[in-house]
């Protein structure tokens, strides 16, 4: 009879043994399973910081384009703006140079005009 408890015992012992190794391997394959799948996301995740890393490289190149474009179009508007003071400048030069021509201008007519009373009054006087 201690026999038979016995060989109950190691065959209780035995098929415990099974279900902790058919757990244990059901746990394992979940773990593999939760893994991959982790591994899977970790991946993706890869990609689109690459993406995005790719994308930020661009922006940021577009922006350095862009900023030099401003810092050009900057240099021509000053340009741009010490030309038309100059122009401002010369112009009021030329207006002021032209209305002492015209001051001139009837100076002499008026010179012109007396030496020429002064012309008749002398002729009238031959």
């Amino acid at each position: 009879k201690l026999m038979a408890v016995m060989e109950s015992k190691e065959d209780e012992v035995k098929n415990r043994q099974l279900q902790w190794e058919e757990e244990s391997d059901k746990i394992v394959k979940e773990f593999e399973m939760e893994n991959q799948e982790l591994r899977r996301e970790m991946d993706e995740m890869a990609d689109e910081l690459d993406a995005t890393k790719s994308a930020l490289l661009m922006l940021q190149e577009d922006y350095r384009t862009m900023d030099e474009g401003v810092g050009k179009l900057r240099e021509e508007l000053e340009g741009e703006r010490r030309s038309h003071v100059d122009t401002k400048d010369e112009l009021v030069q030329l207006t002021a140079e032209m209305k002492k021509l015209e001051r001139e201008k009837v100076d002499i007519a008026k010179e012109v005009e007396a030496d020429n009373a002064d012309n008749s009054v002398q002729d009238e006087l031959k």
